[in-house]
């Protein structure tokens, strides 16, 4: 900018104007500071560009055998409007080492906002889940990322239908 300025006798013409009030320096961090706040209005016309994700909607369906390790489980997450967000992974909260036939699965599913968009919801019933109940939401990375935490139904129900011959 500087360079700009002596090319054009910018400052030479401002200094006339001005007089011997104002120092070159002044007038330079006059214009470094009117360039940075032009710099800085820019920045919310960007942010406002992005798309609100007012709602998500999946279906949780879930394969965890009582008597296996955790991690051994299968977990599919659909996502029901793909053209704003997408599921990325999930993590499981119960602690110990397997599945027992009385556990309740609980886990947090991370729901990742496509390019443009990110995550407005602000109540409960913004998400909508088939398969399991939903515990709690939260938002994070700017909004960019929603984790779901959900309980999935006892494993005692998957069992229960299951009886051995004799």
């Amino acid at each position: 900018v500087l360079m700009y300025l002596k090319e054009r006798n910018v400052l030479l013409f401002i200094e006339k104007r001005v007089g011997k009030m104002m120092s070159k320096k002044k007038i330079i961090g006059m214009f470094t500071i009117a360039a940075l706040m032009a710099g800085l209005m820019a920045m919310p016309v960007m942010a406002a560009s992005k798309k609100k994700i007012k709602s998500v909607n999946i279906k949780v369906e879930a394969t965890i055998t009582p008597d296996t390790r955790m991690g051994s489980e299968d977990v599919d997450v659909e996502v029901k409007d793909s053209s704003k967000y997408y599921y990325d992974t999930y993590e499981v909260n119960n602690t110990g080492r397997g599945w027992s036939a009385d556990d309740v699965p609980e886990l947090a599913i991370y729901l990742r906002a496509e390019d443009g968009y990110y995550f407005t919801l602000t109540k409960l019933s913004d998400v909508k889940i088939d398969g399991a109940a939903l515990v709690k939401a939260s938002k994070q990375d700017s909004s960019e990322t929603l984790k779901l935490v959900v309980k999935l139904p006892s494993l005692s129900e998957y069992v229960a239908g299951f009886n051995e011959e004799e």
